[in-house]
């Protein structure tokens, strides 16, 4: 079942006095597809620049839960047990948790309360402003990727916030994903909802970032968290950032194996830890947590003396205020990892960098000084950027205050791309001749 995200939206409207779900699937081999024409994944001019997830009318298909008065038990998606094989592409969750006089819900975006669930897929969705949890699961296989996660806040007892609650979770992959200001237990935690042990989780290059001047509290048990007494056994975090996330106690912030069962592990590689106050990751007697590469900068406290630890209190992102976590310069190499943990949100093979992204960019571009004649360019001067496809933008900037004729008149042209480098040109469209002084540019590259 498909539509033509971009041209409206299928809107579902929410039963408000049952609380049944927008879709039931009770039968195997379902898609459901809001944007069957996007052309890749990972696009710069299609969805959510964080996640590439769909927004507005390009989520071709609406659950609309924004007015519902809906009982306890309130689900956007609900999965029959045992059902396999279903697809979820380019649909909008939207629930009215943004009061807490609205948020009389428990509100549920995608349900997989029953057992022995495979090949359940998610991916582009926007889900936002629930008060409960988002992706609610139990003896299951799933993937779920390209999402947007938009705030979440646990008025009562009952809702718990999370974007990810449950148990018994297998091979299953969260990726790519951006959760903005998800409040309550945890981001992702393992708890005592649903059968079975979780083994082999898959979490990586996620943005869990709170926004700029948020007061929205953050995680009780934790980032990430495996509690009640949990087994949660070769998770591997990866190359994710968590940001400005503040909590709501100051015991658990971090990545909290403290109250797993013995014999629980998890790996931590590679992540950016940036601007979150006191981080401390805990274990349990008998767990095993391995650090390695993490990357540690703007927190109160953190960690010391983990494998490859890179400490500093650097801004390493483009401009996190304004949602861009992109980086300006590059990470402390990272430890390598294998296919499919080395590409990044974007697509773009690492070969470095820590955190969501790889770095797409060089320093020190050095421009000509040579005299250029009026209504002339100068000569090309090509750059080498490994990676560099032929649809990417390429942006540059002075890395110094500009002089000289460069304040006359000159103009630097917006780069020329093909694969592997570009061209950038300096020109003179004055009546005289110009001589342009020594100068240097840093490059960046957007995907």
């Amino acid at each position: 079942m498909a539509v033509d995200g971009g041209a409206g939206q299928v809107v579902l409207p929410k039963d408000n006095t049952t609380g049944l779900a927008a879709w039931h699937f009770a039968t195997d081999y379902w898609i459901i597809d809001g944007a069957p024409y996007i052309v890749t994944d990972t696009s710069a001019t299609w969805g959510h620049v964080q996640s590439h997830s769909c927004t507005g009318n390009q989520c071709g298909f609406k659950m609309d839960a924004t007015n519902a008065l809906s009982p306890s038990g309130t689900w956007g998606i609900n999965y029959a047990t045992g059902v396999h094989n279903i697809t979820v592409r380019a649909v909008e969750a939207a629930f009215n948790g943004l009061t807490a006089a609205q948020a009389n819900q428990q509100a549920t975006a995608f349900r997989m309360a029953g057992t022995s669930y495979t090949n359940i897929n998610v991916s582009h969705c926007h889900l936002h402003d629930s008060p409960d949890t988002y992706v609610q699961y139990s003896s299951i296989t799933f993937s779920v990727t390209y999402t947007w996660f938009e705030r979440s806040f646990a008025y009562a007892s009952t809702q718990h916030g999370e974007a990810f609650a449950g148990k018994g979770c297998t091979n299953c992959i969260i990726a790519f994903n951006d959760f903005q200001d998800i409040t309550g237990t945890g981001m992702v935690v393992d708890l005592n909802t649903g059968t079975g042990n979780t083994d082999n989780l898959q979490i990586y290059s996620n943005l869990f970032r709170f926004s700029s001047g948020s007061s929205l509290p953050g995680s009780g048990n934790g980032f990430i968290a495996c509690i009640n007494s949990n087994t949660c056994t070769n998770w591997k975090i990866y190359n994710n950032v968590f940001s400005n996330v503040k909590p709501t106690t100051s015991t658990f912030n971090g990545i909290s194996f403290g109250s797993a069962a013995s014999g629980s592990s998890f790996t931590a590689q590679n992540n950016i830890f940036f601007n979150n106050g006191d981080v401390s990751h805990q274990l349990c007697a008998g767990c095993t947590g391995t650090f390695n590469s993490n990357y540690y900068t703007q927190n109160t406290t953190t960690p010391v003396g983990e494998t490859g630890e890179q400490s500093d209190s650097a801004t390493p992102f483009t401009n996190w205020t304004a949602d861009n976590y992109h980086l300006t310069t590059d990470t402390t190499a990272w430890a390598p990892l294998s296919s499919p943990y080395n590409v990044d949100t974007d697509g773009v093979t690492r070969t470095s960098s820590r955190g969501t992204f790889q770095f797409a960019g060089g320093t020190v571009v050095a421009l000509g000084t040579a005299l250029i004649p009026s209504l002339h360019c100068a000569a090309a001067v090509n750059t080498t950027a490994t990676g560099l496809l032929s649809t990417d933008v390429v942006i540059v900037s002075f890395n110094a205050a500009p002089s000289g004729a460069y304040l006359t008149g000159l103009t630097i042209l917006p780069p020329d791309v093909a694969a592997g480098s570009f061209n950038i040109r300096v020109c003179n469209p004055t009546a005289g001749s110009l001589t342009p002084p020594a100068a240097t540019l840093n490059w960046r590259v957007v995907h």
